[in-house]
């Protein structure tokens, strides 16, 4: 089934869709994987490894500065 982006977007394996995937639930080892790998010079794949690596580390940021000031007030 043909859409409007198929002139613009390059095919994409189902590999690159699964990795792409798993680069936001496993963000502590997926990205690293992709940009260890011949993967890196995909840019759809390195756009997805380095928001899947920022939003990780931007949520594991967020929940320990949140616990360390909850933890502060209510001691």
């Amino acid at each position: 089934m043909a859409n409007q982006y198929d002139d613009i977007l390059p095919p994409l394996s189902s590999e690159d869709k699964m990795l792409a995937g798993l680069c936001y639930p496993f963000w502590g080892v997926v990205p690293f994987f992709v940009l260890a790998s011949s993967k890196r010079e995909d840019p759809f794949l390195l756009f997805h490894s380095m928001q899947g690596l920022a939003l990780g580390l931007l949520t594991t940021l967020v929940s320990v500065v949140g616990t360390l000031s909850l933890w502060i007030t209510f001691s």
